[in-house]
Formats: structure tokens, sequence, C-alpha cells
């Protein structure tokens, strides 16, 4: 397969409403995954990088507003590593 071709998969519920869309490179999630809420909201936005979350994770509620935002490097949760760093730059230390 060739690795510069990302197919995307789309999953709909039984009533035909949005439930899943992902991007995928060999057989795993790799780049953008997103859920749905029957209304169809985005209830989870995640970055994958060959099967493990690598980048932003977000949770939303149904009205979208955010719930939870966390940060992951090679499946690793960093958020905390993020916000210090994100804080520090600020500061212009």
């Amino acid at each position: 397969m060739n690795k510069d071709i990302k197919p995307h998969i789309v999953e709909y519920s039984e009533g035909k409403r949005l439930k899943e869309s992902a991007t995928m490179l060999d057989g795993v999630r790799d780049g953008v995954s997103q859920w749905f809420y029957p209304n169809g909201m985005v209830m989870v936005r995640a970055n994958y990088k060959m099967g493990k979350f690598d980048g932003q994770f977000v949770e939303f509620d149904e009205s979208g507003k955010i719930i939870k935002e966390l940060y992951f490097a090679e499946g690793i949760d960093v958020t905390k590593k993020v916000k210090i760093e994100s804080i520090l730059g600020e500061l212009k230390i």
C-alpha cells in the first residue's frame, strides 16, 4: 500500500447518522479520528499516529463545549508537560 494514501473510513448508525470518521494507514488509525453524538455534534476528536494517540485529544459536550483536552506523544499522556511549556513560553523565561 502506498504510504502517502490514507483511506478515510466513515461509520453510520442504524438511523444513518454519522457515528465515526477516521483516517487509517495500514489498517490502524493514523491522523484525525472523530466520534459524533446523535445530534451530529462532535463528541471526541483525537489525533493518532500508527494506532497510538499522538497530539491533541478533545472531548466535547453535546452543545460543542470542550469538557476535556489532553495531549499525547506516541501514546503517552503529556498534558501536564504541554501546559507547563505553554505557561513558560507565555512568561518568556
